[in-house]
């Protein structure tokens, strides 16, 4: 008899056991992460280590096995041995591999209609690869002066992310010239200006200034200039113009030496010499090729209006408009508003 109770016993033992697993688990109420969701910054193309983990958890906090989606939401990366349901405790993402361009890359946890769990990581350039021109200017100025155009190099990984923060060394190699620094950091698109670049004298043989961070180089050369001997009017302003509005094309001109080929890099002075009209962005040195004299508004009154180019040395060069009456805007009463007389008199 005793026998049979306690058989009877464990049958309703198992039979509530069986019961209470048959009950559905609680809802998941969060997908928390368990650090924080920016991740320290990593390589471009590298594994983010440690894996990022997260729990699903219910409404009393405690941690649920539940669906998941895991994926990469920006950057380019990969996810291997990403999770399709949680654990009843921490659960890795996986293994994130970032994509190959360099900033932010972001990997999201989806559980039901939670709101998104994103990590996020910046990645950042790998070693430097390559050093190369950002431009190949031409490259010109007198002798014993600042060669005006920009020189610019630019610093890259195997990927072509532009490294920061390198120091790019500068140094003349030929020409007996200077730079006013040995050195300049790159930017944060890898970008390195050059230092001024004063050429050397007359007869110095080939003008040349190299770029280098480590085994990498790029070597820019530079013409001197022979002396100023004119100025020419590349393109004329025109004819004549309503008074009071800008051209709309500006006017150019070059310096030139003897031989007729155009100086760059030559100080001029440009301003308004007749009329009273404005010029604004005039250069103050010339271009490789025709230099625009700048944004010119004619005087208000009708007339002659000139802007005058000087170099030292050389005759001038003058840009000629006239100030025209524009289109007809009023009628004004000049006299014998409000006179009176009898009918039949003037």
């Amino acid at each position: 008899m005793l026998k049979s109770r306690v058989l009877w016993s464990q049958v309703v033992l198992v039979s509530v056991l069986a019961c209470s697993d048959a009950a559905p688990p609680p809802p998941p109420a969060s997908v928390d992460a368990l650090a924080a969701l920016t991740l320290p910054p990593s390589v471009v193309g590298g594994v983010v280590t440690p894996a990022p983990s997260f729990e699903v958890r219910s409404e009393n906090g405690r941690a649920l096995r539940a669906p998941v989606a895991v994926a990469v939401t920006s950057g380019g990366g990969t996810l291997a041995n990403a999770p399709t349901r949680s654990l009843r405790g921490p659960t890795e993402i996986g293994q994130w591999t970032l994509g190959t361009t360099a900033g932010v890359q972001t990997l999201t946890v989806t559980v039901d209609s939670l709101p998104p769990l994103v990590f996020s990581v910046v990645a950042q350039p790998a070693a430097a690869a390559s050093l190369t021109k950002v431009a190949n200017p031409d490259l010109r100025a007198p002798d014993n002066s600042v060669v005006p155009t920009d020189i610019e190099v630019r610093l890259l990984d195997a990927f072509g992310n532009g490294v920061p923060s390198a120091t790019i060394n500068w140094a003349v190699t030929a020409g007996g010239g200077s730079v006013a620094a040995t050195t300049s950091t790159t930017n944060s698109d890898g970008i390195a200006a050059a230092p001024d670049w004063t050429l050397g004298a007359v007869g110095s043989g080939a003008q040349q200034l190299v770029a280098s961070f480590g085994a990498f180089s790029q070597q820019f050369s530079a013409v001197i200039q022979a002396a100023a001997a004119s100025i020419t009017v590349e393109q004329a302003a025109p004819a004549s113009q309503p008074v009071g509005t800008a051209l709309v094309t500006a006017p150019t001109f070059a310096v030139r030496d003897a031989e007729g080929n155009i100086l760059n890099g030559i100080p001029v002075t440009i301003s308004v010499t007749a009329g009273d009209g404005v010029l604004a962005d005039a250069p103050a040195v010339t271009l490789p090729g025709p230099t625009p004299i700048g944004a010119w508004t004619l005087d208000t009154l009708v007339g002659t209006n000139t802007v005058t180019v000087s170099v030292a040395g050389v005759p001038s060069a003058i840009f000629t408009t006239q100030g025209i009456t524009g289109v007809i805007e009023r009628l004004a009463i000049v006299e014998g508003e409000g006179q009176r007389a009898l009918a039949g008199d003037a």
